[in-house]
């Protein structure tokens, strides 16, 4: 899930989840500040605090992230260099990866923020500082793709997320992990062989 402070993440990672669990019969495991009993008002307010705090978030998702559950991480998720952290966790589970974006205006969100009930909102000083640090997912970064980009008002595509769940590509690993050809090994084992006893 990526997204400004109350841009709706929490509840379509609830609705996703229910939905995966309810139709595809899948452990589902959502992970937030709030699982972890955490503050995220203080913890983001500090940048010290939160790379701790995203340190906890991406060990979490660590030890539950294998082929036999979906781990749903609902939180801002706004910088890209963490989202790529995350693919290479999904790459060496060997499991599928996606990103939602709940992309919702910021005055929306702001008044969402400040009066839709939330028990912690994020004081106005911090909604601006986190919105305007939000780098956009884009469908072009593998660490971004697939990419569901959903508008306020839209409809959570229930069936399509379902579907890449159970269909999706793996993440590709790096060329430099990518075993090397036999061909390419004969020669180099016999480059090695022919050193060894000049």
């Amino acid at each position: 899930m990526v997204g400004i402070p109350c841009s709706g993440k929490t509840t379509r990672a609830n609705i996703i989840a229910k939905y995966l669990q309810e139709n595809l019969s899948l452990e589902v495991i959502v992970i937030n500040e709030e699982l972890l009993g955490l503050n995220k008002v203080e913890y983001y307010k500090d940048s010290t605090q939160e790379k701790i705090l995203r340190g906890s978030l991406r060990s979490n998702v660590e030890k539950y992230l294998d082929q036999k559950r979906v781990v749903i991480l609902d939180s801002m998720n706004y910088i890209k260099g963490f989202r790529y952290e995350l693919y290479c966790l999904a790459r060496n589970s060997i499991t599928n990866l996606m990103v939602v974006f709940c992309d919702t205006d910021r005055e929306v969100a702001q008044k969402l923020c400040h009066e839709g009930g939330y028990e912690n909102p994020f004081p106005a000083e911090y909604f601006e500082d986190y919105a305007n640090r939000l780098e956009r997912p884009n469908q072009s970064n593998r660490w971004d793709n697939p990419l569901f980009h959903l508008r306020y008002n839209e409809e959570t595509p229930l069936e399509d997320i379902a579907k890449t769940v159970s269909d999706g590509k793996k993440p590709r690993d790096p060329i430099s992990t990518k075993p090397v050809n036999q061909a390419l090994q004969k020669v180099i084992g016999t480059y090695v062989c022919h050193k060894l006893y000049l």
